[in-house]
């Protein structure tokens, strides 16, 4: 965030970008302002002024959503892809934990050398963890394990069986958080 040490911080409206946003169908356009902050730290400062400036807020991934979920004409589009890390993952019980803005694609490539495929994926890599749970890709499983989230998400993978084949089944994305 910049900041002006005569007039203090410059406010969401002068410092985020517009920019003109569209979901995966391309059917619908939006031009918003657009601020992608990268700990939640700036996250949360960026909640705090869009409040006192009155913007209403949406939150953005990959913008793969059908619907154009993310779009916010005249408002403010947080763009969650800079909180992408890989945090930890438990081999022994194929359990991910990694930051909302992490693609499917960046789950694969730390987890297919290691054995585990995640058993609900979108038919594409590029959707983010966070809008795979928001959207409810390919699955109603979401629904039964989600609960209120941090900005970390936990993800189980199931291991091949004896004939290499995977069990998708046993496998549902899950919130971590309180």
């Amino acid at each position: 965030m910049s900041h002006d040490s005569a007039r203090g911080p410059s406010p969401l409206r002068e410092k985020a970008s517009w920019r003109v946003l569209d979901g995966f169908g391309g059917s619908v356009r939006s031009l918003s302002r657009s601020a992608s902050p990268a700990t939640v730290e700036a996250l949360a400062q960026v909640f705090t002024e869009a409040r006192a400036e009155g913007l209403n807020v949406s939150f953005r991934g990959a913008g793969r959503s059908y619907g154009d979920a993310s779009l916010n004409t005249g408002g403010l589009s947080v763009d969650g892809r800079a909180m992408r890390r890989i945090l930890a993952f438990d081999r022994e019980r194929g359990i991910l934990e990694a930051e909302g803005g992490a693609s499917i694609a960046e789950v694969w490539r730390h987890t297919l050398p290691q054995g585990w495929w995640p058993a609900v994926v979108p038919g594409t890599m590029f959707p983010t963890l966070a809008g795979s749970v928001a959207m409810n890709i390919h699955g109603k499983n979401c629904s039964r394990s989600a609960r209120s989230a941090t900005t970390s998400w936990s993800w189980t993978c199931s291991p091949p069986r004896a004939n290499g084949s995977r069990s998708a089944a046993s496998v549902m994305p899950s919130c971590s958080g309180a």
